[in-house]
C-alpha cells in the first residue's frame, strides 16, 4: 500500500532518483522502490515539481462552497418553462383581427400552457403590440377599435413567468410580424440590431396602458379613499407583476381612473407609457431573455424562427 504522498509514476516514464544525502536525517529523504512500478514521494523541503505527483496533469479540486443565491435546476426549468410560450404566439394572428383580439388570444393561450396560479405563474407582463412608429408599451385599453391593417408593422411584445413574482424572474421576448413584404429589409436589420446590442431612441407619448406597483415607496396614506383599495386589488392579483387596464378589468374593478391616477402621481404606482417614435416612421423589434449560467449563456426564449 502507498504511504500518502506517495505516487505511482505513468507507465514508461522515467523516475529521476534524488540525492538526499545532502539532507540532515530523517529531512529531505526521498523513497525510491518499486510496488508493479516506480513511485515517488515529495522531499522536505519540496524538491520536486507538483506535475510529476499528476502525470495526468488533473489535480484534485479544493472545496466547493456553492453560491448561496446560486440558481438551481428548479430555476433554470421555470424559465424554460416559461419560454415555450413564445412558440405558439405568431401562428394565429392575421390582418383583420381587432388589437384586443390578438392581446386576449395569446394571454388566454398564456395562461392555459404555464397553468396560469395566481402570482405563482402566469403573465409577466401585458401583451404589447405596438403598431407602426410606435415602438413598444402599447396595449390596447377597453374599447379600443384598433384593426390590424394588411401594411402595418406590429410588434409583439409578451412576457411569462414562473415564479416570477417573487424572485423577479419573468421571460420576455419580442418579435415584428409585417405580412406586406416591402417591410422585410427593416425587420432583418433590426434582428441583425437585437444581435448585437444595438439600441435607438423613442419618446414616451398617447395613452399610457402599463403600470407596475412599486415596493420601494410608503403607501400607507391617500387622500383619495379608493386608491387604498384599488392598491390592495393590484397587490394581490399582480404583486409587482407589471399590468394595464384590461387587467384591472378582468379582476373586477370599476371607476378606477382617477384612483389609478392618483396612485401614480403618489409615485406608488409606475406607469409606462407608449414609446414612439416620429408619425409616419416604422419600427421594428426583437428580443430575447438570456440566462447566463457559470459556463455559457443560454438563450431561453429563441426558436427555429428567430
Amino acid at each position: 500500500m502507498l504511504k500518502e504522498g506517495q505516487i505511482v509514476a505513468a507507465e514508461g516514464e522515467e523516475v529521476e532518483e534524488l540525492d538526499s544525502t545532502a539532507a540532515g536525517e530523517g529531512e529531505g529523504e526521498t523513497t525510491v522502490g518499486e510496488i508493479g512500478s516506480s513511485i515517488i514521494q515529495q522531499t522536505e523541503p519540496p524538491s520536486i515539481p507538483v506535475s510529476k505527483f499528476f502525470p495526468d496533469s488533473k489535480y484534485p479540486e479544493g472545496e466547493i462552497c456553492e453560491y448561496k443565491n446560486e440558481m438551481r435546476y428548479d430555476d433554470y426549468n421555470d424559465l424554460r418553462r416559461a419560454a415555450e410560450v413564445r412558440k405558439y404566439a405568431q401562428k394565429a394572428i392575421k390582418p383583420g383581427m381587432t388589437m384586443i383580439e390578438i392581446c386576449e388570444m395569446i394571454e388566454n393561450g398564456t395562461r392555459t400552457l404555464v397553468e396560469e396560479n395566481g402570482l405563482e405563474a402566469g403573465i409577466g407582463f401585458p401583451t404589447g403590440c405596438s403598431l407602426n412608429n410606435c415602438a413598444a408599451h402599447y396595449t390596447p385599453n377597453a374599447g379600443d377599435p384598433t384593426v390590424l391593417q394588411y401594411d402595418d408593422v406590429c410588434k409583439i411584445d409578451f412576457g411569462t413567468h414562473v415564479n416570477g413574482n417573487v424572485y423577479s424572474r419573468i421571460v420576455d421576448c419580442a418579435f415584428t410580424l409585417t405580412f406586406n413584404p416591402v417591410y422585410d429589409p427593416l425587420k432583418e436589420a433590426v434582428k441583425d440590431a437585437t444581435n448585437t446590442g444595438v439600441r435607438g431612441y423613442v419618446r414616451e407619448d398617447g395613452e399610457c396602458s402599463h403600470y407596475a406597483k412599486r415596493h420601494d415607496v410608503d403607501q400607507s396614506t391617500f387622500r383619495i379613499k379608493k386608491a387604498k383599495a384599488l392598491l390592495n386589488s393590484i397587490s394581490k392579483h399582480f404583486g409587482t407583476l407589471p399590468f394595464c387596464r384590461r387587467y384591472l378589468d378582468r379582476v373586477g374593478e370599476t371607476k378606477y381612473a382617477l384612483a389609478l391616477k392618483h396612485l401614480v402621481d403618489s409615485g406608488v404606482v409606475e406607469s409606462y407609457p407608449p414609446l414612439v417614435d416620429i408619425k409616419g416612421s416604422y419600427t421594428a423589434q426583437f428580443e430575447h431573455t438570456i440566462i447566463l449560467r457559470p459556463t455559457c449563456k443560454e438563450v431561453v426564449s429563441s426558436g427555429d424562427d428567430y
